[in-house]
């Protein structure tokens, strides 16, 4: 964001998200192993982004995976 980049902070926890929200330029909650939620928050307008599911592996892979097929180059 001090780039001026427009920055979407997703989450499952509503609590994780209110904390951020302020801070991030968009923010939801949402699962973003559905393929669909992730075409109707817009991700694939951003030319970035960055996969933290540090807890579940099978997320990880299934979310990065529908960040490739929602055409996000750089993940």
């Amino acid at each position: 964001m001090r780039r001026d980049w427009d920055v979407l902070g997703i989450d499952t926890d509503a609590r994780l998200v209110q904390k951020h929200s302020d801070t991030l330029t968009h923010s939801a909650v949402a699962d973003c192993t559905d393929p669909e939620v992730l075409h109707q928050l817009g991700v694939h307008d951003f030319t970035s982004a960055v996969v933290g599911i540090g807890t579940d592996m099978e997320a990880s892979i299934l979310v990065s995976s529908n960040l490739l097929d929602a055409g996000v180059p750089n993940i």
